[in-house]
């Protein structure tokens, strides 16, 4: 185990115990009916995948939670390669959003629609 971490690394640590204490209380607040998962903190963990700082850890997360919402909407994961920056992540998160929003709502027009028959249907409408 390392017992010497750089600065950069505790900075990461305290983020990653604050965004877990986040958690934790905000599960508190209703514990039967919420959850969440704890990262952990430990730096020799982080350093395997080569991160260091907060940044890298802020990026890596995010390229994550977008690699999951892309799957859901278009079947299978990205390629993560073409992101060199946060922001770009961040952009491509909001477009994949917007897709799964209008598939949402194409979905609940398709269910109303098909309500709107079994009710006609129900009433001898048709």
């Amino acid at each position: 185990m390392k017992n010497e971490y750089s600065q950069s690394q505790i900075e990461l640590k305290a983020h990653i115990e604050a965004e877990n204490a986040k958690a934790a209380a905000w599960v508190a607040e209703d514990p039967a009916n919420r959850f969440s998962g704890m990262v952990t903190s430990n730096p020799d963990h982080w350093a395997t995948y080569g991160i260091f700082t907060v940044e890298q850890y802020l990026f890596s997360m995010a390229k994550s939670a977008y690699s999951d919402s892309y799957k859901d909407v278009y079947g299978m994961r990205p390629d993560l390669s073409r992101f060199t920056t946060l922001a770009q992540v961040e952009a491509a998160q909001k477009s994949v959003d917007s897709e799964m929003k209008s598939a949402d709502r194409e979905e609940e027009i398709r269910h109303g629609e098909e309500f709107s028959k079994e009710m006609a249907a129900g009433f001898g409408w048709i």
